[in-house]
């Protein structure tokens, strides 16, 4: 089956990495991308803002899987405000065709990702009114669609939303900001719009940022260390898991002895009512 192809267009842009998969085989992902909607129509998803500088969108296309091959769309904005996110769902089908047009090799791939409406953060980020003290704006949002290969068995954030982790964002961000600082250098072509105070202070501002990213780490290219919130996430998990697999036990143990479970209502720590 034949899938359109799309490019991005700058300041859109891909990457294909073995960090987002190295075992994935081409017909699976052909599968997978066949599952996904046709429709030349714009939806729209509305987005609800969980945590800082993380989104989690309360609806959004589905993933797609098949096999070795895992595709799945992920939205990101900085703005701390609740928001909707038009998607054509056509738009993500050549997406995800351009993947796999650029990632795969043969008969298989490594993974990979490709945005779609970056400019709208990069714009915020090169406007001199822009307040990086203050709340992002409405209006930051893009949104990725990434190639994976089979789900490993615990979540890796990092992996799964490379629109907020990967240091390619980084990267892209400080060379607009570097433009845009070397143009206050030459005050005859921008007249009284030159600011180059405010643009060293970006420039430094995202370089900072860019320098404490790293490929499986959790800084987002907005500043923000999430690694401790993950890390206390996952060991929540951990303990939810290994309580469940104990009371699993216990049910086991009972049951051998003939001792009704009924009479037992066992359930993991609840960090509600525990108040974590």
């Amino acid at each position: 089956m034949d899938f359109p192809i799309v490019a991005p267009t700058g300041p859109d842009f891909h990457l294909c990495h073995d960090f987002y998969g190295s075992r994935i085989r081409l017909s699976d992902c052909k599968v997978a991308a066949g599952l996904l909607d046709a429709l030349d129509q714009t939806v729209g998803y509305p987005v609800t803002v969980y945590q800082v500088e993380v989104s989690q969108p309360t609806a959004m296309p589905p993933t797609m899987a098949h096999g070795t091959c895992i595709i799945h769309i992920d939205i990101q904005s900085p703005s701390l405000d609740d928001f909707d996110l038009t998607i054509t769902p056509n738009d993500v089908r050549g997406m995800a065709g351009w993947l796999l047009d650029r990632c795969g090799t043969g008969s298989s791939s490594i993974g990979g990702f490709v945005t779609k409406g970056f400019e709208r953060p990069l714009s915020r980020i090169l406007d001199p009114r822009m307040d990086f003290d203050q709340s992002w704006p409405q209006g930051s949002s893009f949104f990725t669609v990434t190639i994976t290969d089979e789900a490993e068995e615990t979540i890796d954030v990092a992996r799964d939303v490379p629109g907020m982790f990967d240091p390619i964002f980084g990267a892209v961000i400080w060379e607009a900001v570097h433009r845009n600082f070397q143009q206050t250098f030459f005050p005859a072509q921008l007249g009284e719009t030159n600011n180059h105070a405010h643009w060293r202070e970006v420039l430094g501002r995202f370089a900072g940022y860019w320098q404490k990213m790293s490929r499986g780490g959790y800084v987002t290219w907005s500043g923000v260390d999430l690694e401790s919130d993950i890390n206390q996430l996952t060991a929540m998990n951990l303990e939810v898991d290994h309580a469940t697999q104990d009371i699993e036990n216990l049910q086991a143990q009972l049951a051998a002895m003939g001792i009704p479970l009924e009479d037992y209502e066992l359930s993991p720590p609840n960090s509600e009512a525990d108040g974590g």
